[in-house]
Formats: structure tokens, sequence, C-alpha cells
């Protein structure tokens, strides 16, 4: 059995292994899909018959049965109304650009820098993966950011000469696609304005982002040692919560005070809240309290190094191939 939804922008194609009676093609409206898969408690059943001959209508009956439960409506949209990605065809396959890539490996590229894609329409070029090659190299590399923060991810993926950006919505399907320790291997093909990665049982097609991506590489800092900075994430999320309660005049704010061992969140009013941590260096730093967590949440634990309180930061966590930047915020005092 063979699934297929599109929001026009991106078409999704899934296999699925199924008994069944007969051949036939049927649409049906993807909330109610989704509503009666998700209430399901055992296998559904899927049956189309055609109406009656007295019946007031000629569309076809479809039925969604579960163990006990049935959803009964009709087909509204004909199959052959149903918009297909006509750009997708032999031309289009014979001229584009082909990679293959593990699934381990693609999921580790867009994931690990997944928090630093912009979410601001009017930057529309930002809200996805940069995919390009590596510098002087023939790897791909992923590049996510919002203005704010920036992700930089090396693999060691065999990559055409050839740059896209990948919207965030295609990013998350993708990861979706993936499964950890899939031996399967991944072909993805580019071609113009058009991305096709191209699974056994599925094949998500989709639009790229037409536009220009920025230098990155301008906002890069180089290496420095003045300020360093070891965070937690078990810290910082500790510190997150019990500054909920700080939250009349919060500040977004997380302080670095190095020389006294602390990070520190404060409010308005002089109330303040702190947890330990460690690092090097004789002067303040600070960052995003929001950002930090959502670092957190993709490298557990990382290290911070600056050359200044007002310069961007480097961090660093256990990957050796993935570097990211977030832009310092101001520290009173």
């Amino acid at each position: 059995m063979t699934f297929c939804a599109t929001n026009l922008d991106q078409q999704l194609t899934l296999i699925f292994e199924a008994e069944t009676e007969d051949t036939a093609q049927l649409t049906i409206a993807a909330n109610r899909l989704k509503g009666f898969a998700s209430a399901a408690i055992d296998f559904v059943q899927i049956n189309m018959t055609r109406p009656p001959e007295n019946s007031l209508h000629k569309n076809n009956i479809i039925e969604l049965e579960t163990r006990d439960m049935v959803l009964r409506n009709l087909e509204r949209h004909d199959i052959s109304d149903f918009p297909k990605t006509k750009t997708i065809n032999d031309a289009w396959h014979k001229t584009a650009k082909s990679l293959t890539v593990s699934q381990d490996q693609l999921k580790r590229a867009f994931k690990r820098g997944r928090h630093c894609i912009s979410t601001e329409e009017t930057r529309y070029y930002l809200n996805g993966s940069f995919i390009t090659c590596k510098p002087d190299g023939e790897t791909m590399r992923v590049v996510t950011t919002d203005g704010h923060r920036l992700g930089v991810v090396d693999t060691d993926i065999l990559m055409p000469d050839a740059s896209q950006i990948i919207p965030a919505s295609t990013v998350d399907q993708i990861l979706k696609l993936m499964t950890t320790g899939g031996n399967e291997p991944i072909e993805i093909k580019m071609n113009g304005a058009w991305i096709v990665i191209l699974k056994k049982d599925a094949e998500l097609v989709s639009k790229t982002i037409d536009g220009k991506y920025p230098d990155y590489t301008r906002v890069i800092p180089k290496p420095s040692d003045n300020i360093t900075v070891q965070v937690s994430g078990v810290a910082m999320t500790r510190l997150a919560n019990a500054s909920k309660g700080l939250a009349e005049g919060l500040s977004t704010t997380c302080e670095f005070n190095i020389p006294e061992g602390k990070a520190i969140i404060r409010s308005q009013w002089g109330d303040t809240i702190s947890v330990p941590m460690t690092g090097t260096g004789n002067q303040k730093t600070g960052a995003n309290i929001k950002y930090l967590q959502d670092q957190c949440r993709a490298t557990p634990n990382f290290t911070i190094k600056t050359s200044g309180s007002g310069e961007p930061m480097r961090c660093t966590g256990d990957d050796p191939d993935a570097l990211f930047v977030i832009m310092p915020m101001r520290i009173s005092g």
C-alpha cells in the first residue's frame, strides 16, 4: 500500500506492507486519517465501496475500521485531482546531481545544528539548512544560523559541486524518515529548485529555498583562550527551571561570572539565582539562556571560548567535526 501526501512544496510517498483485496486508489483528508490512526488500538482496515444506486450522491464511501471504531465518510476529492510534482520526471533525474549516504550520516548532519535555523520569515533564506561543499574540500558541510547563533557541521559525505538551502520543514521530515543504525543507504538528488530523498520505502520530494546564503565564515571568530567556560546541560536546565520563580522582570541573559565561579540569572529587582560553573579568565561574559538551553539539547556538555566579554563565543562539544557560535549578551558591571 502506498500513501502519498503533499502541500505543493513537498511530496512524501510511503510504502507499507498490507493485506489487500483487489486494487484501488482513493483520497482521504489528512486530518481525518491522522486522527483515526492516533485513536486506533489495533490494525486499521480501509474499505472503499461504491454508493448505492438510490444514493443522494455518486462519491465513493471510505471506511476506516479498527477493533471497536469505524470512521465512515465520503471521498470528496477525485483521485485525478490529486496534485503531483510534474517537475520530477525522467529528464530531471537524468540531469540531477546525486550522492549516497547512510541514515546515521544524514541524521547527524541535519540534527546537530537544527536548533540554529531561523524562524524569521523576512529572512527566508535562513529558514533552512544550507548544504554545501566544505571549503577546499569535497565533502558535505551543513550550516544553520538565525543571525544570533551559528551551527557548522562537517561530514565525510562526498558532495557534488552544488549548494542548496533545505527548508526547515523538509529537514524535519528527513529526520523522521531516518532510522538509528539503519543499514539501508539513502540517495539524495538535487537539480534546480528541487531535492529528492530516496529510501527503499519512502520518497521525499521538496522545493528548496531560492536565495543566496550569507557568507557564514565571516562570523566565525578565531580561536582564543582569553575566556573559557565549561557548560553543563544539567546545570543549565536546573538554573532555567529555578529561575521561573523570578519571572517578573527576569533577564534573558545567563551571566558567566568566572572570577566567582558562577552562572547567574538576574531580575530587574535585584534578585539572583546561580549555580556553580568552572572556567578560566578574569572577565564576565554571557549569553541568552534559551540559546544555551537549545545548545545543551544538541550537545549536552560543551565548552565556550571567546576573546572577550563582548565577543562571539565558539562552542564545542564532543563532536570534533561540529562548531557552534553564539553571539554574546551585554553584562552590566
